[in-house]
């Protein structure tokens, strides 16, 4: 069992990107229509919670780091979501993340530079 699972998220401004460190797991996808900075980043981190699911059980804990600071506080509790065209994503990761806490999930923001390998996933 291994202590902390951690996990890294990003998303530009053509698709996402997900970082596994141990075991390399490299997940990215690419977006059919345009999408915002901030939408793109909702979308990396719904992606980041699927993938969190598989380590409940197999990890202590799993931190999900994302250097979208308006994705973190919205769902920690620190920031509202105002557009109305990412309440829907917003309620989708809200939703994920209310029950993934419950089995150890966190969620933290990081600097860009400390994200660089889920951001190389992005392009």
């Amino acid at each position: 069992m291994n202590l902390i699972t951690e996990i890294y998220c990003d998303s530009s401004h053509t698709g996402w990107g997900v970082y596994i460190p141990c075991c390399n797991l490299r997940a990215k996808g690419k977006y059919l229509n345009k999408v915002t900075t901030n939408e793109g980043e909702f979308l990396a981190m719904r992606e980041a919670l699927h993938e969190s699911s598989a380590y409940c059980g197999e990890s202590a804990l799993i931190i999900i780091y994302s250097d979208s600071q308006l994705v973190v506080k919205c769902l920690t509790g620190g920031w509202h979501v105002k557009p109305q065209h990412l309440r829907i994503l917003h309620q989708e990761c809200q939703e994920l993340y209310q029950e993934l806490h419950k089995k150890g999930v966190n969620i933290h923001w990081i600097p860009r530079e400390k994200n660089t390998k889920a951001d190389e996933l992005t392009h």
